[in-house]
């Protein structure tokens, strides 16, 4: 399988480029996926430049390409400040971070994380070898843990509603939830736009077994310490949620957007906005890849 069937990659070239690579830069690829901006970075890199791509996804690792620049470690990136410290490697140029499901992810039934499938069961782990899935969070969760995740993770309407049938039918299911099965509830509880509605509520189970939030915070707070003075950090964003944690770290740097200042009234914030608030993908590449269509790729640069 190649890096395009694997996952194309969004926005590559304004990525890569707002990174700011000469040959000797050390740089951090946090999601790794398909591999298409590690391959495009190690291609800027020199003989003292140095690559360190990380995913929690054993599929990932199966797109690795053999170069010397480049070390990949397994695991989720909220763990990747652990990792740089096990390397020796305390300061970095650059951090990319692409937070977006790998196209394999979405595409392989067994996977479990898409609704257009007609069989499979609902799983939706990003770390297979991670023991909870989505079904787990359907039959497990109590109605009023389950309306937390919808609404929160969701932004479904019938948060409740959909919740309290989940409740009310779930002692007939079996232990695991199976995909045409759960879809048959939510064809009986949609409002709205059907697709929008399935795909909000797949992410917010997606994010909720994944503890995709908690995960992005625990990276976010990290970044500062890493990236050099002049050192650059940049993120695409796909959904509402995450994009605003990211831009709260850029704006402030605290997860809550709180612009802190010295006694003497200046900002804490490590980090300068580097080019516009962000970039969204041209028309050209959304006609390509509707994946991108709702990317935002912001960046900064570390005062």
């Amino acid at each position: 399988m190649t890096v395009s069937d694997y996952h194309i990659p969004v926005m590559l070239s304004e990525s890569i480029d707002a990174l700011g690579l000469n040959e000797e830069s050390i740089v951090v690829d946090l999601t790794f996926g398909g591999g298409g901006h590690s391959n495009e970075i190690v291609k800027r890199l020199g003989f003292n430049g140095m690559l360190y791509a990380f995913d929690q996804d054993l599929d990932a690792k199966n797109q690795l390409i053999d170069h010397q620049n480049l070390t990949f470690s397994l695991s989720n990136f909220r763990h990747f400040g652990r990792w740089l410290e096990y390397y020796e490697r305390l300061k970095v140029d650059a951090v990319f971070a692409d937070l977006g499901v790998s196209s394999w992810q979405i595409d392989v039934e067994q996977r479990g994380f898409a609704f257009r499938f007609n069989e499979g069961m609902l799983d939706m782990r990003m770390n297979p070898s991670a023991g909870f899935t989505a079904s787990d969070v359907v039959m497990r969760y109590s109605q009023s843990d389950l309306v937390s995740v919808f609404s929160e993770y969701g932004e479904v309407r019938n948060s409740k509603a959909l919740a309290s049938a989940i409740v009310d039918v779930r002692g007939k299911w079996n232990n695991e939830v199976s995909i045409p099965l759960f879809n048959a509830l939510l064809d009986k509880k949609y409002i709205g736009d059907r697709n929008r509605y399935f795909s909000q509520v797949y992410q917010a189970l997606r994010i909720e077994v994944n503890d995709e939030m908690g995960a992005l915070k625990d990276m976010l707070i990290q970044v500062e310490k890493y990236l050099k003075p002049g050192g650059v950090f940049a993120v695409l964003t796909y959904h509402s949620l995450e994009d605003k944690l990211v831009k709260n770290v850029m704006r402030s740097g605290n997860i809550d957007g709180k612009d802190d200042k010295d006694d003497f009234g200046n900002s804490l914030n490590p980090y300068k906005r580097k080019g516009p608030k962000y970039l969204e993908p041209t028309e050209e590449e959304v006609a390509i890849n509707n994946r991108a269509r709702s990317a935002k790729l912001r960046v900064v640069e570390r005062r």
